[in-house]
């Protein structure tokens, strides 16, 4: 099986080499889809009556499964953040008018690899 950090670790690559805006916001996108593989997986074992299809819809069931039916704390706020990501990854993969920066990028990575640690606190990973 695929092991979704390295996306993370592709990101932190991209983000320190970066030569210009497409490799920020590769790097945007590669550390969401960390957070949101890791997620999915983690749903689909904890929570397994949910179902979670392979498609566009895939992404806010994951995270609003575990902000509205969170049987903690750390996972209502891991979908709450998980959504947040989401919103600077679809800008970055579809907004051209708004400009990536570093320290956005930066912050983006921190939010992903916080996610990916509280998935593996509450339930393994």
């Amino acid at each position: 099986m695929f092991d979704w950090t390295l996306y993370l670790k592709l990101a932190e690559r991209l983000y320190a080499s970066a030569a210009d805006e497409a490799d920020l916001r590769s790097a945007v996108s590669r550390a969401y889809y960390a957070a949101f593989n890791e997620a999915r997986q983690y749903v689909r074992r904890e929570f397994p009556e949910v179902f979670i299809d392979k498609d566009a819809a895939a992404h806010g069931k994951v995270w609003d499964t575990l902000a509205s039916k969170g049987r903690s704390r750390e996972e209502v706020e891991t979908g709450r953040r998980g959504n947040m990501l989401r919103r600077d990854r679809n800008k970055a993969d579809y907004d051209g008018t708004v400009p990536v920066k570093h320290n956005q990028v930066r912050l983006v990575i921190r939010q992903a690899n916080d996610i990916i640690d509280a998935l593996y606190r509450t339930g393994g990973g």
